[in-house]
């Protein structure tokens, strides 16, 4: 009998990776880091790379981790040179 090839959806594939990146501890830098190769390898390799956003505090509260507190991109009221200041370049959305 032969086994049924099981396959996921890009679009699966990027939402689960989306969601580990926005809901994961502040701590988890490095897991953050491997989920970024991973799901960048993948949609390079099937041509469905567009691209990502930086997270915002206003993208951080919509996460199920409250605790979390670092974001990609501060929007509040600043210059352009304090943008990346005091952030996490691993708290992306992969578009």
């Amino acid at each position: 009998m032969s086994k049924k090839r099981k396959t996921i959806k890009i679009e699966t594939f990027l939402k689960m990776a989306n969601d580990m990146l926005l809901n994961s501890d502040d701590k988890m830098v490095d897991g953050r880091k491997g989920i970024q190769t991973l799901i960048e390898q993948v949609l390079f390799e099937t041509n469905n790379y567009n691209g990502f956003r930086y997270l915002s505090k206003e993208d951080m509260a919509q996460g199920h981790n409250y605790k979390s507190t670092t974001v990609g991109i501060n929007m509040e009221g600043i210059g352009n040179t304090e943008l990346f200041q005091n952030t996490d370049m691993t708290r992306v959305r992969y578009l």
